[in-house]
């Protein structure tokens, strides 16, 4: 939470392509990656979600 906001949650959906604004999703986790984490800038951000995607794929397969 940050000032009194309600929290929230990204959610990336691999190899989709549809519009789901206005809908209501349900969401269930079921292994988090890594802490949250404050990035010099954009390029390491992004290298980082690289690396963040390839461990939810492997995780996926490994169900």
């Amino acid at each position: 939470t940050v000032e009194g906001k309600n929290r929230s949650v990204e959610v990336h959906f691999f190899d989709f392509n549809a519009n789901l604004y206005g809908k209501i999703l349900k969401v269930e986790f079921l292994n988090r990656l890594r802490d949250e984490a404050k990035f010099n800038d954009l390029n390491a951000l992004k290298k980082q979600l690289k690396i963040d995607e390839q461990q939810a794929k492997d995780f996926i397969s490994s169900m």
